[in-house]
């Protein structure tokens, strides 16, 4: 019998998915809320959610989220360019679906490090085709106090 190599591309990405999908479904370990002003850092502390569009406000020191959707079974991830005002923490799936290849939320932690004004720049883009411009780029104002 003939073994068919398109049973072991399905079989492979169907393993991928449920692993990310489970790694997505735990919850945040974090503490962040999902939602609403809280911000400060430490233990217990809800960190302020931003989405597309919103300009952040945070203060030095302060954990601050992105929420963008994202669907990383397509190779695509949100990833920060450098920014002089906030350092990059973490990144995390959040997804409600079980279905295989389902999109969700990618949520970016940052820690506000510095006070002053820039523009905090997320590119969406495959990691293994660096020559490739991003599919998307999202831009947000950001002033830290």
């Amino acid at each position: 019998m003939r073994a068919r190599p398109w049973i072991l591309v399905v079989v492979s990405a169907a393993l991928l998915v449920a692993s990310m999908g489970l790694a997505g479904c735990g919850g945040d370990d974090d503490g962040d809320s999902g939602g609403g002003a809280g911000g400060g850092s430490g233990s217990g502390a809800s960190a302020t959610v931003f989405g597309p569009g919103d300009s952040i406000r945070v203060v030095d020191g302060q954990t601050f989220v992105i929420e963008l959707e994202s669907n990383p079974t397509t190779g695509y991830e949100w990833t920060a360019e450098d920014n002089p005002n906030a350092e990059f923490v973490k990144s995390s799936m959040v997804t409600s679906s079980t279905l295989p290849g389902a999109p969700g939320m990618q949520r970016l932690t940052f820690e506000a490090t510095k006070t002053g004004s820039s523009t905090l720049v997320l590119n969406y883009a495959r990691s293994f085709e660096p020559n490739n411009p991003p599919a998307e780029t999202e831009s947000f104002p950001l002033r830290v106090t």
